[in-house]
C-alpha cells in the first residue's frame, strides 16, 4: 500500500536539502521545513588531475597554479553542482587561485574530456573515478574528507578545515513527530552496523555515518553555511 505525502519519508542526497535553495530562490519546496532523521553515509570527492599536469601533490598544484595564473582549467558536472562548488572552495582556500571553470552537462562528458586531457583537473565523486586512478589514467591528489582515504591523502592536510563530501540522508515531511524521527534514526544506525551493509558501502567508497535527528540538523546547518560562503565568494549563479 502506498504512503501518502504526509506519511512519506524522503531519502535524498544533499543538494536538494542544502545547496539548491541557495541557488534557486523559487523552489517548489522548502527544505528547511523537512524534519531531519539521519545521515546515512558520505562519499568523499577527490581532486583529480590529468597526468600531463606537473603536480603530484596538492601543494605542488597550488604552487604551479600561482606561478601560472589562468593556465589551468577544471571540469565540473555543471554550474552549481558539487564538483563545481568543491573546486571553488579549493581555489578560495588556496589563496584565490585563477583556474578557469569548464562546465559540462553531467559527469560522463566531463570525465571523458579529463581522461583525454582536454581539461586539466576535476573534483569528482571518488566511487566513480577510482577505477581510472587505479588504472593510472588519472592522478588523485587528495580526498576531500577530513582524513586520508584508501591511501589518498586528505585535502585538509594541506588546507586545514577543508571538507566537501556527497552525503545522503533521510528527512520526514513537515511536523513529523520527533518520536518517529528518533525511531528512524535509531533503526538506520543499527542497520549501518551490519557487516554486509558496511561491506557494500565500502565497495561504493562510502563511509557510514548514522547521525541522529539532532546531529543531522546541526550537520545540515554547517553544510548550508559552508556552501553559502562558497557561492557568495565565487559569485555562483544559475541562469
Amino acid at each position: 500500500m502506498g504512503a501518502s505525502v504526509n506519511q512519506a519519508f524522503i531519502p535524498s542526497p544533499h543538494p536538494p536539502l542544502v545547496i539548491n535553495r541557495l541557488l534557486h530562490p523559487k523552489l517548489a519546496y522548502d527544505s528547511t521545513q523537512f524534519v531531519p532523521m539521519t545521515v546515512i553515509a558520505a562519499i568523499p570527492n577527490v581532486l583529480l588531475v590529468h597526468p600531463k599536469v606537473a603536480a603530484s601533490s596538492v601543494s605542488e598544484l597550488i604552487s604551479y597554479a600561482k606561478q601560472n595564473p589562468t593556465k589551468l582549467n577544471y571540469a565540473s558536472q555543471g554550474s552549481g553542482t558539487t564538483s563545481h562548488l568543491t573546486a571553488e572552495l579549493f581555489k578560495s582556500m588556496a589563496g584565490g587561485l585563477q583556474i578557469t571553470h569548464v562546465p559540462y552537462k553531467g559527469t560522463a562528458p566531463a570525465l571523458t574530456d579529463l581522461l583525454a586531457g582536454q581539461v586539466d583537473m576535476m573534483c569528482d565523486n571518488l566511487g566513480v573515478s577510482l577505477p581510472h586512478v587505479k588504472a593510472g589514467k588519472l592522478r588523485a591528489l587528495a580526498v576531500t574528507s577530513r582524513t586520508a582515504y584508501m591511501g589518498i591523502p586528505a585535502m585538509a592536510d594541506t588546507l586545514p578545515g577543508f571538507e566537501a563530501q556527497a552525503w545522503f540522508g533521510i528527512v520526514g515531511p513537515p511536523k513529523t513527530p520527533s518520536a518517529i524521527a528518533d525511531k528512524v534514526g535509531l533503526a538506520v544506525s543499527q542497520i549501518l552496523k551490519l557487516p554486509d551493509v558496511r561491506k557494500r558501502l565500502a565497495e561504493l567508497s562510502a563511509e557510514p555515518m548514522g547521525l541522529g535527528p539532532a546531529e543531522m540538523a546541526a550537520f545540515m546547518k554547517q553544510e548550508t553555511e559552508r556552501w553559502a560562503a562558497v557561492i557568495r565568494t565565487a559569485g555562483v549563479r544559475i541562469d
